[in-house]
């Protein structure tokens, strides 16, 4: 599993991802066949720039394809497309160049499996019963002194379906994929899940519908209980800091908890801005003159 984070500002965009990669599968032991997470890997590469460009690329959900790293796909197209290819490509091309090249990877990976499994074709299998594979995208556009995010689900059935934006230029915020329950409960106040789960048995225990006026009440408790961040004019090493402190809350999450650490490792931080990617620590960005 990942927590990734992306958070775009006005002076530019922080990606950032733990390092960690699940291994699972199934093994023959004394035993008999026991199937499950195999091993748990850190210091994977997760946080990728992409040319030389104002762009950056952070992945979550499949670590792997066909037993290559994500990595290796990314660098192998580059060296399918030269800068002069991409150059003018805006972030939506790009997303979206991205989507085609690793869902074609994608399903010569899983295509034959999923079938067998589903007993159908791999385009009649829905998105949610394919293994999740998914990047965000962020940086900046040719022209523009603004950036953007977007987000690309590799597994989806179309590229419609599966490459939309997130923040648009001149949107500010942050965005979280992956294993981010505990980034959830942090902002948003609650759990999504048990907070469903308790309305769902009051509902059913006095046998009654939910009427839109009780819908409304709960949803302007739900609002107040989110933390508010003013990410206007927050300062990059604010967003760096912050991205970091998202990061630490997974990873010391599932190191805590019952089972597997499925987001651990060192941290991956990057900052892009409108000239340059950057990989950088939490603590080195302040420093530096430019």
């Amino acid at each position: 599993m990942t927590i990734a984070v992306a958070c775009n500002l006005a002076d530019g965009l922080i990606i950032g991802a733990d390092s960690a990669v699940t291994v699972q599968g199934a093994v023959n032991t004394p035993q008999g066949r026991q199937e499950g997470i195999l091993k748990v890997y850190n210091d994977a590469e997760k946080v990728f720039s992409f040319y030389s460009l104002p762009v950056g690329i952070v992945t979550y959900g499949l670590s792997l394809l066909k037993q290559r790293t994500i990595q290796s796909y990314i660098r192998q197209f580059e060296h399918e497309h030269t800068v002069k290819d991409v150059l003018e490509w805006k972030l939506e091309k790009i997303a979206n160049e991205i989507w085609t090249f690793f869902n074609d990877k994608y399903r010569e990976s899983f295509a034959s499996a999923l079938e067998e499994k589903h007993q159908k074709g791999f385009d009649e299998i829905p998105t949610n019963d394919r293994p999740g594979i998914g990047f965000m995208i962020g940086g900046y556009s040719p022209g523009e002194y603004l950036s953007e995010l977007w987000e690309v689900n590799v597994h989806s059935q179309t590229s419609e379906e599966g490459v939309h934006v997130l923040r648009s230029p001149g949107t500010f915020g942050s965005n979280w994929r992956g294993e981010i329950e505990g980034v959830r409960r942090l902002h948003k106040g609650f759990s999504f899940q048990h907070l469903d789960a308790v309305i769902s048995n009051i509902l059913d225990f006095y046998n009654v519908e939910m009427q839109p006026e009780l819908l409304k009440k709960i949803q302007t408790i739900v609002n107040e209980a989110e933390y508010q961040i003013p990410w206007d004019g927050m300062p990059l090493q604010e967003g760096i800091d912050y991205v970091k402190f998202c990061l630490d809350i997974m990873i010391n999450q599932t190191k805590f908890v019952i089972g597997a650490p499925t987001c651990g490792g060192n941290v991956r931080l990057a900052v892009i801005q409108h000239d340059r990617f950057e990989e950088v620590t939490d603590t080195d960005f302040a420093i530096r003159t430019f």
